[in-house]
């Protein structure tokens, strides 16, 4: 399990999100919980597996996403701990792979491509081809994601 809160700007409205990600012991999510809220607009948001392939949103099918092993909550970079202990990569082995993905432009989930390349002990190269984005990602010894340059820094651990 990984949980945590994030509090953030989104848009120009301040944000605060409680998230639950629940993965099974190969790392493949289960499950992810959100609450809290953007400005003044709450959010409950629910992803879970329903069966070995299919995923629901909020109790709703979402059959795009069938077959997809990791959750990347947009807001915040725990989420690619879970891809990055699933994949397992040892050093510079590289891996693509299909997160159902949590957009905050308008908070719906889509497929993200994305693709990991350890560089070092505790660094992975990433890259989100729909984005044009490409940073070096800096990890703890657990594998928890402590940098993402240019939108993220672990500030607490615990």
């Amino acid at each position: 399990m990984i949980e945590g809160d994030a509090v953030f700007e989104q848009a120009g409205r301040p944000a605060s999100l409680a998230y639950r990600l629940c993965c099974c012991k190969d790392w493949r999510t289960r499950r992810a919980s959100v609450s809290g809220w953007i400005g003044h607009d709450a959010l409950d948001l629910t992803i879970e597996r329903d069966g070995a392939q299919d995923w629901r949103v909020n109790g709703t099918p979402e059959p795009a996403m069938a077959g997809l092993d990791d959750i990347d909550l947009g807001f915040t970079p725990a989420t690619n701990t879970s891809a990055l202990r699933r994949l397992d990569l040892r050093e510079g082995a590289g891996a693509t792979c299909v997160a159902l993905w949590l957009d905050i432009e308008d908070w719906t989930v889509k497929r993200l491509t994305q693709s990991y390349r350890r560089t070092g002990p505790r660094t992975f190269a990433y890259a989100s081809p729909k984005h044009g984005y490409r940073a070096n990602l800096e990890t703890d010894d657990f594998g928890a994601v402590t940098e993402y340059p240019g939108l993220w820094t672990m500030v607490c651990r615990g």
